[in-house]
């Protein structure tokens, strides 16, 4: 019996599976056009494998919300949660929306993209005593419980985001264990 090996890149992250993100970033723009929310001056999520990242600045792009900043709460080695692989999987993003619909999405133009290092643990899904404290805030507060691996860190740079500026937006990608209690 003959196997077939299939390269897996990290975290799983595709143009495909970017898609998900770019809708979830004009839902966004939808509710900012429709009065239901203001525009925030900055987002702030996790950065792990670059998907959630690369969706938001493809699809902010896209919505003509450039003057967004996406701020990437890194929560990876270096080596993959970085600027250069979020822009590549962007472009890379774009150029499959192009061959299918003949459209050439904007991406030069699109949002600024700041990654922060300060909420990593040093090792990919080591929680961080201060995240943990931030998230029982939140909890306690909402009744929202947040992942130690990804969401209890961008929320504490979110914490972290100087308000003067503008609305900052915490966007909290989705984890299971959030439904429980």
């Amino acid at each position: 019996m003959r196997r077939r090996h299939r390269y897996i890149p990290v975290g799983g992250t595709s143009p495909i599976g970017i898609l998900g993100h770019i809708n979830g970033a004009l839902e966004l723009a939808d509710q900012i056009e429709n009065g239901e929310m203001p525009t925030p001056s900055t987002i702030v999520l996790p950065l792990g494998s670059g998907g959630t990242c690369a969706g938001m600045i493809l699809g902010l792009g896209i919505a003509g919300l450039s003057s967004i900043e996406v701020v990437g709460a890194r929560v990876g080695p270096r080596l993959f949660a970085n600027e250069r692989r979020v822009r590549s999987l962007a472009r890379n993003t774009a150029r499959m929306i192009g061959r299918l619909t003949g459209e050439n999405p904007v991406t030069a133009a699109g949002p600024r993209l700041r990654v922060v290092h300060h909420v990593y643990g040093g090792a990919y899904g080591r929680p961080l005593q201060r995240s943990r404290a931030a998230a029982k805030v939140l909890h306690e507060a909402l009744s929202l419980r947040l992942d130690e691996t990804y969401s209890a860190k961008a929320w504490t740079a979110a914490m972290d985001e100087p308000f003067a500026a503008g609305p900052v937006l915490f966007w909290l990608t989705f984890d299971p264990k959030c439904l429980t209690s």
